[in-house]
């Protein structure tokens, strides 16, 4: 497979396009602001170096029938990431997935195709969003197989005094009094067991936890969002009509039970 080595880039055209495998290991690659990163085709993104997305940068996986993936040695820092995928043959299950953890400062655009964590993590830092997540396009966790909900990977916001369904990770709470600052959002996509007498039982293909930065509190869950309908794809064999909400940890009085 033809492969490109890039040693130093710092990009003022508005789009650098690539159709094959896209190789950084070299000192930097820089990408400046307001400029696209395209990768199409077969292209994926390795990063064995440093790499720089300046801010309003944006990086494009658009390789219509074919998965394509983020992998290297070292953690990338995204500000924009679109995913932008396709295929007529198995529509529903092309991925862009992970082979590293990755950080993403500005907002996850999926149109097209589904960000599979694959057992890693994607850091949205105390900026980062998420946007047109759907049914048929949406962030999940697998195995090399593609079974749902076989991967552990999670995905998680930092927020001060947060509320809301944050950053678009589908729980929207409000507390009962503030959680303090660099409280931690987190969506994982694999099912958890029940303990005690529901250790039989098992969640569907969504959880969410809650670190809060200093106060434990009371939370009001407004809407708890997940895929289910039609193809069902969360819901791990469950009746939809017969979910329930529940606690995996308890607190009482500020301790764990």
């Amino acid at each position: 497979m033809k492969r490109f080595i890039v040693i130093l880039l710092i990009s003022f055209l508005n789009s650098l396009t690539f159709s094959q495998g896209l190789i950084n290991n070299a000192t930097n690659f820089y990408l400046s602001a307001n400029s696209n990163l395209i990768l199409s085709g077969n292209a994926n993104l390795i990063n064995n170096a440093t790499m720089t997305c300046a801010t309003n940068s944006n990086v494009k996986f658009t390789g219509n029938f074919v998965d394509q993936y983020i992998g290297g040695t070292t953690t990338t820092t995204f500000y924009n990431l679109y995913i932008d995928k396709q295929d007529v043959s198995s529509p529903g299950n092309i991925d862009l997935y992970l082979q590293q953890n990755i950080n993403v400062s500005g907002i996850i655009f999926i149109q097209l195709g589904h960000l599979n964590l694959r057992n890693n993590l994607v850091d949205l830092g105390t900026t980062g969003m998420i946007s047109g997540e759907n049914i048929s396009s949406r962030i999940r966790a697998t195995d090399v197989a593609k079974t749902e909900g076989a991967g552990t990977g999670i995905i998680r916001a930092i927020r001060n005094n947060p509320s809301g369904n944050v950053a678009g990770l589908g729980l929207d709470f409000t507390p009962a009094t503030a959680l303090g600052n660099n409280t931690r959002i987190i969506r994982g996509c694999n099912p958890l067991q029940g303990s005690g007498s529901f250790t039989s039982n098992y969640s569907i293909f969504r959880w969410y936890r809650i670190e809060p930065g200093t106060t434990m509190s009371n939370l009001t869950i407004n809407n708890f969002y997940y895929w289910g309908g039609t193809n069902n794809p969360e819901l791990n064999g469950h009746t939809e009509a017969n979910l329930q909400m529940f606690q995996w940890v308890q607190y009482g009085a500020g301790n764990p039970q």
